[in-house]
């Protein structure tokens, strides 16, 4: 459209894919769509901006003068609100879409390997706390050489998946 920049679209429909991250057709076809609406919701937002600033134009009470606008030309007023509406319905919508598609993949994919992953609990069960051996009981600091740590053993008991993590 004249007056738009091609490249800040073209950079709004790539930091989508970045974000959103599509993995088939039918995810970059809803991203696609998210950037489009994307771009018309701030067209129509800017459309609204105008529209009001041209109906107040001049006032010296710009609210005054839209609550004029409103009992005088309630048509317009409607027309424009249900721009901007379907703008951001249509944004919304395709959001939607594709938070359900990408859910349902990674179920799927989920259910083909055969477990999930539990992110929050890598970090609870990765070994021991070591402790800086200034901050460390002057009992607990190792005076002798290294000793290796043995995986399982006395030195690292097996961590309790149930009670590894506090939340």
């Amino acid at each position: 459209m004249p007056g738009e920049d091609p490249a800040a679209y073209e950079d709004l429909r790539q930091g989508l894919h970045q974000s959103y991250l599509p993995v088939n057709e039918a995810e970059l076809i809803l991203v696609d769509q998210i950037a489009a609406n994307a771009w018309r919701l701030m067209r129509a937002q800017r459309v609204e901006t105008a529209f009001l600033a041209k109906l107040t134009e001049g006032a010296q009470d710009p609210d005054a003068a839209l609550a004029e606008a409103f009992l005088e030309k309630p048509k317009e007023l409607a027309r424009m609100h249900r721009y901007v509406a379907a703008a951001q319905n249509a944004y919304y919508k395709a959001i939607t879409q594709l938070s359900k598609l990408q859910k349902e993949r990674a179920a799927t994919e989920a259910d083909e390997i055969g477990f999930v992953s539990y992110p929050h609990l890598s970090a609870s069960i990765v070994g021991p706390k070591i402790e800086n051996s200034d901050t460390a009981p002057a009992s607990s600091r190792q005076t002798g050489p290294a000793q290796p740590l043995s995986i399982g053993g006395p030195a690292s008991p097996a961590p309790n998946p149930r009670t590894a993590c506090s939340f």
